[in-house]
């Protein structure tokens, strides 16, 4: 249900090769209604579910990084423009062809976009926070939930 139902599931298919499982099973259950063929999986087409837009920027952060980057190493590059039109400052290799500052730039947004996005996916747990392990069922099926969004669960086993 979280394939097709959720708005936002598309977005994280950029660095899949192939369509959702949700997606690809939904598009066999409207062609066997076209041909009118029995389905083994019944999936009921339903409006898309209304989400929270923080936690999805929180999913993309790396992407909005990369963004921020560019648009830093562009005010960067355009204040050194300025500063050197003004003969303040005689910086070479800031408005020359050398673009290595835009690619630390740019590096150094996706790399800040990641260390947010892995402190929403590993958060500190509370004992106090922590649900049972009787409730992931309700968790896995919830199409709301996106990976930042996720509950916190204390499993308890032995690792085989």
């Amino acid at each position: 249900m979280w394939d097709y139902l959720n708005p936002y599931s598309r977005c994280f298919l950029l660095n899949h090769s192939h369509p959702l499982l949700g997606i690809r099973i939904n598009r066999l259950g409207k062609i066997a209604h076209y041909w009118r063929i029995s389905k083994e999986i019944n999936i009921e087409y339903q409006k898309s579910l209304q989400i929270k837009p923080p936690f999805f920027l929180i999913n993309i952060a790396p992407w909005l990084g990369i963004l921020t980057g560019i648009s830093l190493a562009y005010s960067i590059w355009l204040l050194w423009q300025i500063a050197y039109a003004m003969k303040w400052l005689n910086l070479k290799w800031i408005y020359y062809d050398d673009l290595g500052y835009i690619w630390g730039c740019i590096l150094i947004g996706f790399s800040i976009g990641i260390l947010v996005r892995i402190n929403f996916l590993f958060p500190s747990t509370e004992s106090d926070t922590l649900k049972n392990e009787e409730k992931l069922l309700k968790y896995l099926i919830n199409p709301t939930l996106l990976p930042a969004d996720s509950a916190r669960i204390n499993l308890v086993g032995t690792l085989l």
